[in-house]
């Protein structure tokens, strides 16, 4: 495949992911909230956020092992590369380990230390199902993974976990046709998913010539605590709302929010795939160390990156309402009808979206260390704002502490990328922000003065948002021409270009 094809089927892969896995997304929860109610759906989502802690380790090591791939793998250095997917599958296999421990941990001290209306069994046993597929991706599969991305064969993996995607809805859909209890959904979920390694094994075998024999590179992975650090950090941040709400509201509570949260954060994964497919391409500048490149590499990413978030949050701030009320038209045993606490909690998720260029900078650069404690300081931020705010205003309180700890870490961000990683203009970045908050805003006058939404079916909301794009899509065309039409226009020379690459 030539260069100039890589990032465009990267991206397109990896939204095509993100739409299977918004479809299931909506689909599963939905169908456990109609069979087994609020209380179930509000289990699930506190034990996973409890058991993904243990993943923080995986996100900060695979950007360090990412970080160190790209110049090795551009040189077709595979004595380097197979020294660090050594090193990277030995802490991957202790981390497996651990996790064992940890899973046991939760499923015995969750059901003590939560107040539930469920037995100790039940939650303990569904606790170990729900841990069994982290545990499969640690001992088996996330070193391949992370060196696929890196070396921009990411739709490999993107169109693989699509498919799963696929299959995991089919067999749920059969579980519980036959046989509706959630121990044997989860379960029948995890044993599809568990599939997946042996996929990657094969490739990697096939296609890579890696030496099994040769010693681990720890060096490369020297930074790892760091990565840990930062990891640890946002994992914290990201997993704020849930906690304080665990031990200061109600299961419902849980369950009002996972659902707000199910639009918004996959409204936010689409932006970050998007990201997270061209970053590669992005690293593979940055080595070169030409100052220009990088600079004009790095503000297309930006420019493609915010006219994402511009698009796809215009539509969320409209759309979420009326899908919410239509998702839980069935369910009375709770409020989900809460549209401050969804502009609030959508506000957060936009900021973490425009931030995440700058994020991901640093990481290309290797600024571990250095950015460490903007990361602590962000999540402390949000702990401590949740806490005081969710007695007296619940889930508004808690999406107001991290709001707050998002804009905190974005303006630091910005000033660390300028002083140390790239020549920025504080000019250009406000006007970056602007370029995206003003078609939202527009976007949702136009919307409202022209539209009433009435319909309580999902095809009527379906339809609705297509409305809705009509008015949505040329706002943002009209805005792109007149604030990023430059860095657009680079883009399709890029394109047409042999060499080009973003």
């Amino acid at each position: 495949m030539s260069n100039k094809n890589i990032a465009t089927v990267n991206v397109l892969s990896s939204m095509f992911l993100q739409l299977v896995s918004i479809i299931s997304g909506f689909i599963l929860p939905r169908l456990i909230l109609s069979y087994f109610g609020s209380n179930i759906t509000g289990l699930i989502s506190s034990i996973g956020q409890f058991l993904n802690y243990i993943s923080l380790f995986e996100g900060g090591v695979s950007m360090v092992i990412m970080s160190s791939l790209y110049a090795p793998l551009a040189n077709k250095d595979y004595k380097k590369v197979s020294g660090i997917i050594k090193a990277a599958d030995s802490f991957y296999r202790k981390l497996g380990l651990m996790y064992v421990v940890y899973a046991l941990v939760i499923s015995i001290g969750y059901p003590l230390v939560v107040k539930t209306p469920y037995s100790f069994a039940f939650v303990a046993s569904l606790s170990v199902i729900l841990s069994s597929n982290l545990f499969v991706q640690f001992m088996f599969s996330i070193s391949y993974r992370t060196l696929l991305i890196a070396d921009r064969n990411g739709y490999i993996v993107y169109f693989s976990q699509s498919a799963f995607f696929v299959l995991n809805l089919i067999i749920s859909f059969v579980v519980l046709a036959i046989y509706p209890e959630i121990h044997v959904l989860k379960f029948a979920s995890a044993a599809a998913f568990a599939i997946q390694p042996l996929l990657y094994g094969i490739y990697i075998k096939k296609h890579y010539p890696l030496d099994k024999h040769i010693e681990p590179d720890e060096e490369a992975l020297a930074q790892k605590w760091d990565g840990f650090g930062q990891n640890f950090a946002l994992f914290i941040h990201n997993n704020t709302d849930v906690m304080v709400l665990t031990f200061f509201a109600t299961l419902k509570d849980i369950a009002v929010y996972s659902i707000f949260f199910m639009v918004t954060n996959a409204v936010k994964t689409i932006v970050s795939s998007v990201s997270n497919a061209l970053l590669p391409s992005v690293g593979n500048v940055y080595i070169t160390g030409d100052k220009a490149r990088i600079k004009n590499s790095f503000n297309i990413y930006v420019a493609i990156v915010y006219t994402l978030s511009s698009f796809v949050f215009s539509m969320c701030v409209i759309l979420l309402i009326p899908f919410v009320r239509i998702y839980t038209s069935t369910v009375h045993d709770a409020n989900y009808i809460q549209p401050l606490f969804g502009i609030i909690l959508t506000t957060a998720y936009i900021l973490e979206c425009l931030r995440e260029p700058y994020l991901q900078l640093t990481f290309v650069a290797k600024k571990f260390k250095e950015t460490t404690k903007y990361a602590f300081i962000e999540a402390i931020i949000n702990i401590v704002i949740s806490i005081i705010l969710v007695v007296k205003y619940g889930l508004i309180g808690v999406a107001i502490g991290t709001v707050i700890s998002v804009i905190y870490r974005f303006v630091v961000l910005i000033q660390f990328c300028k002083k140390n990683i790239i020549d920025l203009s504080i000019r250009k970045v406000i006007g970056d922000l602007l370029y995206v908050t003003v078609p939202i805003v527009i976007s949702y006058i136009l919307v409202n003065k022209l539209f009433t939404f009435t319909s309580i079916t999902m095809l009527g909301w379906v339809i609705f948002a297509a409305k809705c794009a009509f008015i949505v899509i040329p706002v943002i065309i009209i805005n792109t021409l007149i604030l990023k039409r430059k860095d657009m226009m680079e883009v399709i020379r890029m394109r047409r270009s042999k060499k080009g690459r973003v």
